[in-house]
């Protein structure tokens, strides 16, 4: 098992948890990455392991893969494990309120939810 440590310039996105999957993507010699058409040009690191807000750092737990360790420039990306974080509503029940906080009138065209039962 291998840690390695990724140290940002700028505030980490909220949304990274550990056990996230953190990927890498270099840009091309020109410095964008339009050349990214596909999954191929994205690199799988592994999975987080540890995120410091103060130091704007993640450690990230490679595991025995083995790749070209990102560099400064690099795209950081990262994906949630869809067995741990599912995006269906689990309860009994859900409530909702829409405000409409505008002076003039604003029309709702569609609501809609995905409703799994959780227990029975």
């Amino acid at each position: 098992m291998a840690i390695i440590n990724l140290t940002f310039g700028q505030e980490i996105n909220s949304l990274l948890q550990v056990g996230d999957i953190v990927f890498a993507c270099s840009p091309s010699a020109n410095g964008d990455f339009s050349y990214v058409t596909s999954i191929d040009s994205v690199t799988k690191i592994g999975t987080c392991s540890s995120i410091d807000t103060t130091s704007n750092s993640i450690e990230v737990d490679t595991g025995s893969l083995s790749f070209p360790l990102p560099t400064s420039g690099d795209f950081i990306l990262f994906s949630k494990d869809n067995g741990i974080n599912m995006s269906s509503l689990i309860g009994y029940y859900a409530e909702v309120k829409f405000i409409n906080n505008s002076k003039t009138e604003a029309e709702l065209f569609s609501v809609g939810t995905q409703v799994v039962e959780s227990s029975k």
